[in-house]
């Protein structure tokens, strides 16, 4: 099924397609990807304080987690679809994840991109009106990724922009997970999964609302 004709995106396309119809309409020819590890995360093996506080070496595990990083073109972007990037990435990383990440032009821009995580009593509309409020009239994607979000901005934002960003949602802090933000502000940019794993992260990141 095509997902897009001439500029427009459907509500069940999958973060893939997503990924390069932004890349089209910005002329993007080439993207980054991340093959990683996925499991559970610090703060579910560790659900009260105490626990936290007693293994807070856990928490930075990710700082020295392996990593691939895959360069590919946006058509192969589209041509290969979650299939196809779900084998690009276990030819080289067997049993991990592919990210989009947000850096694209050499590095010069930032595809605004936010993997979302509400607190309890969050909805949806909720999520649509801030971010309408720090986006007035910038066009978007919200993706239902299994258990949470995550939006994509079909804009482009310099490297000011892209730190405003995480400052606007570390404010308004009810809808993403602090330690998501630290992680990527360590890297100096935006990672949102495309394929799945059976077991941690069975679902396909599929648009539910376009903004």
């Amino acid at each position: 099924m095509k997902y897009f004709e001439g500029g427009a995106l459907d509500l069940g396309a999958d973060a893939s397609q997503v990924v390069a119809h932004i890349c089209q309409r910005h002329e993007i020819k080439e993207v980054n990807m991340l093959c990683h590890p996925v499991s559970t995360n610090w703060r579910q093996r560790f659900t009260n304080t105490k626990q936290r506080l007693e293994n807070l070496e856990a928490c930075l595990e990710f700082k020295t987690a392996e990593r691939q990083s895959i360069n590919l073109l946006t058509e192969q972007v589209l041509k290969l679809g979650t299939d196809g990037l779900m084998a690009t990435c276990e030819a080289t990383f067997s049993g991990g994840v592919m990210s989009m990440t947000s850096l694209v032009k050499n590095g010069s821009f930032h595809i605004p991109m936010m993997n979302l995580h509400p607190n309890e009593g969050v909805l949806i509309k909720d999520i649509l009106n801030f971010i309408r409020s720090i986006y007035p009239d910038k066009p978007g994607y919200l993706l239902s990724s299994g258990r949470h979000f995550h939006y994509y901005g079909d804009f482009l934002v310099n490297e000011a922009g892209w730190k405003e960003l995480f400052g606007n949602f570390l404010i308004a802090y009810d809808f993403v997970h602090p330690g998501y933000c630290g992680f990527r502000i360590f890297d100096g940019f935006s990672t949102l999964r495309l394929t799945t794993h059976p077991i941690f992260k069975p679902h396909v990141p599929r648009v539910v609302a376009k903004i």
